[in-house]
Order: C-alpha cells, then sequence, then structure tokens
C-alpha cells in the first residue's frame, strides 16, 4: 500500500498543477477588467486571492465535521470538473466563474498542504508544491503556452481531463488522511508561490530571460524545480550553517537571474528556485495555534501569492519608486532571512543520536519542519528523476517539431508584403467575443506576410496567460524572427520575415515621463529597412511621445528605403506623427485614403476607436493597403504591399539584405489601392 506521506506528497503536487493552471486562466479575465479600470483589476485580484484564504479557512472548519479528506476531495474534485466547462461559457459569467475557481483551487492549495504538513511535515509540502509546478510547466510547454482552456482541439481537451482526473484520484487516496492540527508560516509558503507564478514556474518568462528557445527553457525550468523539490525534501536534515550558505547563494543567484540575461540567469535558475523552497519548507511547520490566527493566516497566503505580482504588474502604469525586479528580490529575501532563522532555532535530525530517539515521544520524533527522520521524504526522488526525464523528452519533442532550421527560396523581394499589428498582448478583447486567447488565430492572420513588424508582444505576463508569443509564432509560422524588450525583457515588439533578414538593432526610446520603457526594433531585409516600435501610450505623454518620435527619426537618418509599423499612439496631426512627417515619411493609409480607426478599443460601444496605428514609408511606393477587421486584438493589423525600388545584387555572394540606396525620389500614392492584397509567395520548405 502506497505511505500517507507518498499520497500526501501526490494530493499536493495535484493541487498545485490545478493552482497553477487556473490562474494562468485568470489572467486574461483580470485582462479584460484592466482595460475598463485598473482599480477594479487591482480589487478584484486582491477579492479572489484573499477570497481563496477565507475559503480554506471554511474548508478547515468544515472537515472538522465531515473530515479533512473528504473537503479536499470534494475541492480538487470539483474545481477539477468545472474546469472542463470553462470553454463553453463567456464573457462576464466566464469572468466570474474563472476567478471563482481560482479562489477554490487556492483554498485547494491550503487543505492539501495541511495534509502534508500532517503526513511528512513542510519538507513534503514544498516537494509536492514544486513538482506539481514542474508537472504544470510540462502540460503548457506541450500546449506551446497556449491553454488548454482557450484551446478547442483535442489537445486541450486531453490536458484539461488527464489533469481532472488526475485529481479526483489523489483527493480519493488522501480522503482517510488527517491534516496537521495546527500551523504557522504560511506567508512563507505563500510568497513561495508568487516566486513560482511570476517567474519559477514560468517557462514563457524563463525562455525570455534566459534567451533559450522554449525547448531548453524547459528543461532549465523543470530541473529547477525537481532541484528544489529534493532539497526541500531533505529540509529535516540541513544544518543552519548549511541552510546559511544555501541562502547567502540563492540571494546571488535570484540577482542573477532578475537582473541578466542569457547564460548567467539559466545558471543562476536552478540555486534560485531551490534556495527559496528551502527556505520556506523551515518557515512552514505544524504549530500551536488559535481560530482566529488560522484565518489571519488563510489570509495572509493568499494576499502573499498575489501581491508582489500585483506590484511587478502596476509598475506598468505607476511606476515603482525602485527597479521592479526589487519585488521579488525583496519576497525572496524575506524567505531567506526567515529561513535560515528557523534552521538556527530548530535542531536537525542528523544531529540527535540513536540515545534521544529511543527515550523520545512519538510527537517528539521529528526534525526542525515536521517531518519524519529519514534521508528524504519518500517518493521525491523518483517523482523528480521523472520530471527530469520528462523534460528532456519533452523538450527534443519541441526542438524537432517546432525549431528545425527550413529551406527558403532565394528569390528576391521587390515589393514585400508587410503587416504592422499591435497584438494587445495575445488577449481577445470583448467586441471579439473575449476574454479569451486566440493564438492560432493570431499565427493565421500572419501566413504568407513577408515582414510582420508586431508591437505588445509578451513573454509569460500572468495577464496574457502566461503565453510566450514569441515562441508560439516562431513555432507556427516556422519564420526568422528577431525580439527587443521594451518595459521589461516579457514585453516587448517583434519583426517576422519570409526569408532571413540581418543586421537586427534596437533603440531604447526616452523614457520622459513613462510610465512604461518603450524601444524600436529594426532589420535589414530585401535592401530596405523595416521598423517595429511602439510608442508611450498615455493622455498626458504628448512630450514624451514626441520626444520619442525625433528619437526614432533620427536612428533612421539616411536615404535607404525605410518602412516603419507601430502604433504611436498619436492621430495624424498629433506631434508625433507631425515628426515623422518632417522626417520624411508618409503614411500609407493616408496616401491611399484609406478611411477608419486602427485601434477599436475594447468593448463593443466604439467610443475609443481612434486612428494610432500606422504604416509609414520613406522611399517606399506603397500599394494595397487594408486595415484588416480581425477581432484578435483591440487593434486591427494594417497590410501593404511595400515596393522599395531595392534590387537584386548581381554578385553571388553578396547579401540579399544590405540596404540600397533610395532609388524612389519620394512616396506618392498608387491609383490601385485594393482592399483584399495578395500575399508574396510563401518562402518554400
Amino acid at each position: 500500500m502506497v505511505s500517507a506521506q507518498r499520497r500526501a506528497l501526490f494530493l499536493v503536487a495535484v493541487a498545485s498543477w490545478l493552482l497553477l493552471d487556473s490562474v494562468r486562466t485568470a489572467g486574461p479575465l483580470l485582462s479584460a477588467l484592466y482595460d475598463d479600470s485598473l482599480t477594479l483589476v487591482v480589487a478584484a485580484a486582491v477579492g479572489t486571492f484573499a477570497g481563496g484564504g477565507v475559503l480554506a479557512w471554511l474548508a478547515a472548519m468544515v472537515g472538522r465535521h465531515f473530515g479533512h479528506g473528504v473537503v479536499v476531495l470534494y475541492l480538487v474534485g470539483v474545481l477539477a470538473v468545472l474546469r472542463l466547462g470553462l470553454p463553453f461559457i463567456s464573457g462576464g459569467w466566464l469572468i466570474a466563474a474563472g476567478l471563482y475557481l481560482v479562489a477554490f483551487a487556492i483554498a485547494g492549495v491550503v487543505m492539501a498542504a495541511r495534509v502534508a504538513l500532517g503526513n511528512g511535515g513542510s519538507g513534503t509540502a514544498l516537494a509536492g508544491t514544486s513538482l506539481g509546478a514542474a508537472a504544470a510547466v510540462l502540460e503548457h510547454t506541450v500546449l506551446r503556452t497556449w491553454d488548454a482552456v482557450w484551446r478547442e482541439d483535442l489537445q486541450g481537451w486531453i490536458a484539461l481531463g488527464t489533469v481532472a482526473v488526475l485529481a479526483i484520484v489523489a483527493g480519493s487516496l488522501c480522503r482517510t488522511l488527517e491534516p496537521a492540527p495546527s500551523s504557522r508560516g504560511w506567508w512563507a509558503l505563500g510568497l513561495y508561490w508568487s516566486l513560482l507564478g511570476f517567474a519559477f514556474a514560468n517557462v514563457a518568462w524563463v525562455n525570455a530571460q534566459t534567451d533559450l528557445r522554449m525547448s531548453a527553457g524547459v528543461i532549465i525550468t523543470v530541473v529547477s524545480l525537481c532541484v528544489a523539490a529534493g532539497l526541500a525534501a531533505q529540509v529535516h536534515r540541513v544544518s543552519p550553517v548549511v541552510t546559511l550558505v544555501i541562502a547567502g547563494a540563492g540571494v546571488v543567484a535570484l540577482a542573477f537571474v532578475m537582473t541578466s540575461a542569457g547564460t548567467a540567469a539559466a545558471i543562476a535558475l536552478p540555486a534560485a528556485t531551490a534556495a527559496t523552497a528551502l527556505s520556506a519548507a523551515h518557515v512552514l511547520r505544524p504549530a500551536p495555534s488559535t481560530a482566529g490566527r488560522r484565518l489571519l493566516a488563510a489570509l495572509v497566503f493568499g494576499l502573499a501569492m498575489i501581491g508582489p505580482v500585483l506590484l511587478i504588474q502596476l509598475d506598468y502604469d505607476m511606476p515603482l519608486p525602485l527597479p521592479p525586479f526589487t519585488v521579488p528580490a525583496v519576497a525572496a529575501g524575506l524567505l531567506f532571512g526567515f529561513g535560515t532563522a528557523h534552521a538556527a532555532r530548530a535542531r536537525p535530525a542528523s544531529t540527535r543520536s540513536p540515545a534521544d530517539d529511543a527515550s523520545a515521544t512519538p510527537s517528539s520524533r521529528v526534525g526542525n519542519a515536521g517531518a519524519p527522520f529519514g534521508w528524504i521524504a519518500p517518493g521525491v526522488p523518483l517523482a523528480a528523476a521523472v520530471g527530469v526525464v520528462a523534460a528532456v523528452g519533452v523538450g527534443a519533442w519541441t526542438h524537432v517539431t517546432y525549431e528545425q532550421p527550413r529551406i527558403y527560396s532565394a528569390d528576391f523581394i521587390q515589393a514585400p508584403y508587410v503587416t504592422s499589428w499591435n497584438l494587445h498582448f495575445g488577449v481577445t478583447h470583448e467586441a471579439g467575443g473575449g476574454p479569451r486567447v486566440d493564438l492560432d488565430e493570431v499565427a493565421a492572420a500572419l501566413d504568407g506576410t513577408d515582414v510582420a513588424m508586431l508591437q505588445e508582444v509578451q513573454r509569460g505576463s500572468l495577464l496574457g496567460g502566461g503565453t510566450d508569443m514569441l515562441e508560439y509564432l516562431a513555432g507556427e509560422l516556422n519564420l526568422p524572427y528577431s525580439y527587443a524588450p521594451a518595459h521589461d525583457r516579457q514585453f516587448g515588439n517583434a519583426i517576422f520575415t519570409s526569408r532571413p533578414h540581418s543586421e537586427p538593432r534596437t533603440l531604447e526610446l526616452p523614457f520622459g515621463e513613462g510610465p512604461q520603457q518603450r524601444s524600436a526594433l529594426a532589420v535589414d531585409f530585401m535592401g530596405a529597412t523595416f521598423v517595429s516600435t511602439h510608442l508611450q501610450s498615455t493622455d498626458e505623454a504628448d512630450a514624451t511621445r514626441l520626444a520619442q518620435a525625433q528619437e526614432l527619426t533620427d536612428w533612421l537618418a539616411g536615404l535607404q528605403p525605410t518602412v516603419v509599423g507601430g502604433d504611436f499612439n498619436a492621430e495624424p496631426g498629433d506631434a508625433a506623427h507631425q515628426a515623422m512627417v518632417d522626417a520624411g515619411f508618409v503614411s500609407a493609409q493616408g496616401e491611399l485614403g484609406v478611411t477608419g480607426p486602427t485601434y477599436v478599443g475594447p468593448d463593443l460601444t466604439g467610443e475609443q476607436a481612434a486612428l494610432i496605428d500606422y504604416l509609414f514609408g520613406r522611399s517606399v511606393e506603397f500599394t494595397e493597403f487594408e486595415l484588416r477587421t480581425l477581432p484578435w486584438s483591440d487593434h486591427w493589423p494594417l497590410t501593404a504591399r511595400a515596393a522599395t525600388g531595392a534590387v537584386a545584387p548581381t554578385e553571388p555572394e553578396a547579401d540579399l539584405n544590405e540596404v540600397q540606396p533610395a532609388p524612389i525620389p519620394s512616396t506618392s500614392a498608387s491609383p490601385n489601392a485594393s482592399a483584399s492584397p495578395t500575399p508574396s509567395e510563401s518562402a518554400s520548405e
């Protein structure tokens, strides 16, 4: 028979998996509220996560009468089954149901962790949390970060059904287990959860932060979580000195993860994840408590989960007095400090003598986190090993399926088919039938484009469902791409081209009065320069937008054919628009006389509709311009032919992308503007 400790480990892992999935689902739902009011989304998020804590407290009270295990089975089972119904509802009902299920999932995690505390200690609770997060990452990667709730294919239903079955099985196995009577340190588990959701168990965030393709990103993410599970499972054997050393290493590692990019962040991630898990395991512990303190602890757990993530998100609208990476740094610092202090007050099992154990009462035969003596919590080594093997397998499958190089046509394109589109971080708004995530539709809309200049490409933001839009589009379109971070590495601009491009370069635009950092990305393609940019968005930022537009035109000074696609947040005649005109750029939409807004707003009223997105050209002739009324963003994509006048080089080994002097002295409207541009012949396989 499976031991109680192994069953508790399994229960926590499945409950954690469900919670991560539920939080990612809630992101686009909160995004819909975010479009209406920042205050509303903050209130909804705080209410949902605090409400989850209150629900956990009520569930524990009910469990005293009906049995704790029975209540846990009800929570995780009902949550898993109800998630199967989310694809069938929409609008306000979907928002309410999604947020309610997050609260349910929080209660399920708290109840499951209490079972683990009573049947293995905090090491089992933290190990199960980390292993469940690893399972959620594997699922998220197989789904290409486009979650099951938003999909309408067999793959999505299999994912939803698998988690539902596992939840019912785990709840059934643990229905007779008793929890720890009372416990403390839940704030530490909440902070660990905030770091998991924001970064450590967010493969899209890891991809962006480490500059890794998803095949490598999933391996480093899952390995980090499995290392964390193994270390947390040995919390009862880790001495205060070793804990202090690990905490010190964790501080350094976390600094690299949050502030560095590339190899340094990838190497530091396992150490940072494991150190925070160990520290949380030291703080979370069985201890005497009262009903009032248990209610407060449940509330603090929920608020600790959402607090750091909310602060980081608020920095997009109201800049924090310190860099946003200080928020996770402070959260981890609290864990390291209190974890080390609790380790110093406890007596590790490894220091006890056989005589001590023989004379100890059963209740005292526990380590410094309430765990039975032994080398490691049962079940953790095997589960961690399976997780690592699965990560390698999923990484290899991802690489073979989505990341293989292709053979491109050698034909020179004299009039590329170009698209500029603000993607609204992948969330479909109310007017398009949202809130929901339709990455497949976004990819289909870009199929056949020679140059796609994209803005608001997000990589791991919970408001966007934790998707990695760059990796998803790269895998689906199988096109060369370049990416430029803006406010942070998880939010920026991208350019995809139908043939390989060259010389990608990034311009950091003036911050001005903020609140967000903006950038521009340029590449050379078929003898011309193509640029994607996004200027400041607030109503009061006219001066900042003007400074950004002037910096952009200075950066692009020259006579070479140039196309700029972007969201300028400025209507025709505004200062930023005029700065582009003064620098010799013309708007394709204006020159070809196509009327209509490019931004439609987040709701059905259309009251916010405006013309703020542009395809600007210099030494370029635009034809076949169209505003495509696609609902997958709150902006419409702009498409056109851009005849650059560039010609293929005569030298066989010459670079097709090398920019050429402007052969067209000025841009003029073409009489053959078409409502349905025909894409260029796609690159051959």
